[in-house]
């Protein structure tokens, strides 16, 4: 089925909308945003909190966490087990942290400092190319080699799955990134689509967004940059998708991400922060 198209400023949906749902207040009026910092190290990859901490992935495997305002608060590396390719960050107090050279799992706490790991080749998963943390701090993953959605405990032992779903979509998934999100988990394969799931992992449906590489879930949206380099929302609800206009004054960027009263912008391996209250 189509999708239906509208386009919308930032300023009423994003900031009037998607960060009245991250705790953001629910103003309208015309804001330009303000440089706050830009970070020094060079960044890989990054993410953002539910408390508005910022964390870094440097290219030699680094994770730093900031605060809204970009001033360090922690370190944490370990060279030992490859590239660290993924960090689910959906809990503050409990990052997950995935090195698919070694299939590591590793968990941390608030300050960095390690609580846990998983050793997957160890379990018999190999090859594992996206999981996440579930809202009860338990782990999602697909595996490859049974066609599956799988949530595991803090121990490794399935505790549930979904069907084949080679057999039930019709090819294999080919999926890049994994999130628990609003009681559904979506499992983004960048040729199909995203495919939702319920706490279950029983499937639900796919919402046909294409050549997608990572998205954000703010209250019933997902914001993501679309092949063309637009930045877009896609209401869960409405099945509506919404252009959306950023404000003036931004520079490129590779990625971006929306907090409460922030813009976390990354280009050219800058981690950039914006203040922006509209």
């Amino acid at each position: 089925m189509p999708l239906a198209r509208i386009h919308i400023s930032v300023r009423t949906l994003v900031l009037g909308l998607l960060l009245q749902a991250c705790g953001a207040p629910a103003q309208l009026n015309q804001s330009t945003p303000r440089l706050l910092a830009t970070l020094p190290e060079p960044a890989a990859a990054f993410t953002t909190d539910p408390l508005n901490h910022l964390y870094l992935i440097t290219p030699d495997n680094t994770l730093i966490k900031y605060d809204a305002d970009g001033r360090e608060l922690f370190r944490f590396s370990d060279n030992t087990l490859g590239t660290l390719a993924h960090l689910d960050a959906s809990n503050p107090f409990r990052l997950l942290l995935f090195y698919p050279d070694m299939q590591q799992v590793r968990f941390l706490d608030r300050t960095l400092a390690p609580i846990g790991s998983l050793d997957l080749g160890a379990l018999g998963f190999w090859q594992v190319p996206a999981l996440a943390l579930s809202s009860d701090n338990q782990l999602w993953l697909y595996d490859p080699r049974t066609f599956q959605l799988k949530k595991l405990d803090a121990r490794g032992k399935v505790l549930l799955h979904s069907s084949d779903l080679q057999l039930l979509l019709g090819q294999a998934p080919q999926p890049t990134f994994l999130l628990e999100a609003r009681q559904t988990v979506f499992l983004l394969d960048p040729a199909r689509g995203i495919h939702l799931f319920d706490l279950f992992g029983q499937y639900l449906k796919t919402l046909p967004l294409q050549g997608l590489r990572r998205f954000q879930v703010l209250d019933e949206r997902l914001i993501y940059r679309n092949p063309a380099g637009r930045m877009e929302a896609f209401h869960l609800q409405s099945l509506l998708t919404q252009t959306l206009s950023l404000p003036e004054g931004l520079p490129p960027f590779e990625e971006l991400r929306f907090g409460k009263g922030r813009l976390f912008l990354l280009h050219q391996r800058r981690l950039h922060i914006f203040d922006w209250n509209p």
